[in-house]
């Protein structure tokens, strides 16, 4: 038996396991720091990977995302010398290197198809454990883990409605349980079910994600779910990827003509949605920091500090955090920051439109960049969040698996392409 795919499929179990894990298990004294086990462990591995293999073996298409995260966390840290909160800034860089490193440590880890087949594999049935504990954890409210919510309610006790009938798991709040759950979701589709029972078991696992995100009020995470399966059954129709990647941009575009409008109509959102109007308010001050530094950002980890000086605390009821990643690099980074940031989100449209074949991982990668924008609205601080971080990684890595040239077995590339099997 050839042990080395088992060492390899263990390694990416851990890194799943860790990351489920990343609010809850830090490095002792390491806190203040955000040293998660999961995080040292993606650090220890890419030095480990880089002593042995170094970049040789890095394909073209997570290469290049890697290069532009690496320019961006050397910008990121510049702008720490112009930022009025030092403290909060190195966080926000490290968050950048941590995706780095991640998508680095998983390029060189997943060797072939199967290894990134079998990744999203554990990714699934994770996430369905989590579902069901996240269920159980609203219904009887039970928490496996404390968060930061009970917290705020042991602090103030007038605030203990805030912790009735929702679920966090181990992400520390129902957003960020929630964005993982897409997640989990979104994972689905490598897999090759064409039985009944499959095809059943496929829309009992959308049905209770659904359900879990109704259920903690993530309209944003239900949305982008909905977006994903409308955009999966869109390409299984398809055998062009220059139809696929149109599509993409296509959405990608509409989406943000929607935001234009949705701001531009803020001021009637607000007796709709006070919700929705403080994330527009929000984003509003974001651009309006981004005009007021000249387009160079007020640098890495500014945002709140300038919500309490800057006079913004008005339109958004004393909300500071953005709720938006987008936002934030704007706000922080400025025109070079939201370049380079919009690159790794959009970038792989380009991939889709330079791949050879339309096959489960087209779907897989054109569906997660249409919904990462939407993830990245979602939760206090979304790039923060060690799933997002990991959401990133795997569809830069996906990306290697458009074109026939990377599949493991060569007599593969005389396959005719796959179509995308979802259920109707």
């Amino acid at each position: 038996m050839n042990l080395v795919p088992i060492y390899r499929r263990f390694a990416l179990g851990l890194i799943a396991v860790t990351q489920i894990f990343s609010s809850v298990l830090v490095v002792p004294g390491g806190e203040g720091l955000g040293a998660s086990v999961f995080r040292v462990l993606v650090l220890l591995m890419a030095i480990g990977l880089f002593l042995t293999v170094g970049f040789s073996s890095v394909s073209r298409w997570p290469g290049r995302s890697i290069a532009v995260a690496a320019t961006l966390s050397v910008w990121m840290m510049v702008s720490l010398a112009w930022t009025p909160d030092l403290l909060t800034g190195i966080k926000q860089t490290s968050y950048l290197i941590t995706l780095l490193l991640l998508i680095y440590v998983i390029e060189n880890v997943v060797k072939d198809r199967e290894d990134f087949t079998a990744f999203c594999k554990i990714i699934s049935i994770f996430g369905a454990i989590i579902t069901v504990l996240s269920i159980y954890e609203s219904q009887t409210g039970n928490h496996f883990f404390r968060s930061s919510i009970q917290d705020s309610a042991d602090f103030d006790m007038s605030k203990l409605y805030i912790q009735e009938g929702i679920a966090w798991f181990t992400f520390d709040n129902p957003n960020d349980l929630t964005v993982h759950l897409a997640i989990c979701f979104f994972s689905l589709v490598i897999w090759e079910g064409k039985s009944i029972i499959s095809k059943f078991l496929y829309v009992a696992y959308f049905l209770t994600v659904l359900y879990v995100c109704d259920l903690l009020e993530s309209r944003i995470i239900l949305f982008s779910i909905i977006l994903f399966v409308v955009v999966c059954l869109a390409i299984g129709k398809m055998r062009r990827p220059m139809a696929v990647g149109l599509l993409v941009k296509v959405v990608l575009i509409g989406s943000g003509l929607m935001m234009v409008l949705a701001l531009a109509l803020s001021a009637q959102v607000e007796s709709l949605d006070v919700s929705g109007f403080i994330r527009l308010q929000l984003i509003w001050s974001g651009i309006v920091m981004f005009f007021q530094t000249f387009m160079l950002g007020i640098g890495t980890g500014g945002f709140e500090a300038e919500m309490w000086t800057g006079g913004f605390f008005g339109a958004t009821y004393g909300f500071a955090n953005p709720h938006n990643a987008l936002a934030r690099i704007l706000a922080e980074n400025g025109i070079i920051g939201i370049a380079l940031f919009g690159f790794l989100l959009v970038g792989p449209a380009i991939a889709i439109s330079s791949a050879r074949v339309v096959n489960r991982t087209t779907a897989f990668v054109a569906g997660m960049t249409i919904a990462m924008p939407l993830l990245l609205s979602s939760g206090s601080n979304p790039l923060s969040a060690s799933s997002i971080q990991f959401a990133i990684a795997l569809l830069w890595v996906g990306c290697r698996f458009l074109d026939n040239n990377t599949l493991s077995d060569p007599a593969d590339a005389a396959k005719q392409p796959i179509k995308v099997a979802m259920p109707q």
